[in-house]
């Protein structure tokens, strides 16, 4: 991960080479970034060449709990059986 911008908002790229796989499905090309929105909220998304795109939305509700929203959709089957991931999550410290 290579950070490029300044103290509220980081963007990254990656190159990645899976040996398991052949010739141009072993390369995998992610981009993707972070932003806070204020003190207690952060929102972060990425997209990759296997056309996933995935965002994420997170907010410290308090200093013990933590709300967050996640999404994964697969850009190249949008209309079709492709299962599409959505996440709502709590986080509580006790």
């Amino acid at each position: 991960m290579f950070p490029l911008i300044g103290e509220f908002t980081t963007l990254y790229s990656s190159l990645d080479y899976d040996t398991s796989k052949a010739g141009a499905e072993a390369v995998a090309v992610k981009f993707g970034g972070s932003h806070k929105l204020d003190a207690d909220t952060t929102f972060q998304s990425k997209v990759d060449t296997e056309g996933k795109l995935g965002v994420h939305f997170a907010k410290q509700l308090n200093p013990n709990l933590k709300a967050s929203l996640t999404t994964e959709f697969n850009l190249f089957a949008l209309s079709g059986p492709v299962e599409h991931k959505f996440a709502v999550g709590l986080a509580y410290k006790a």
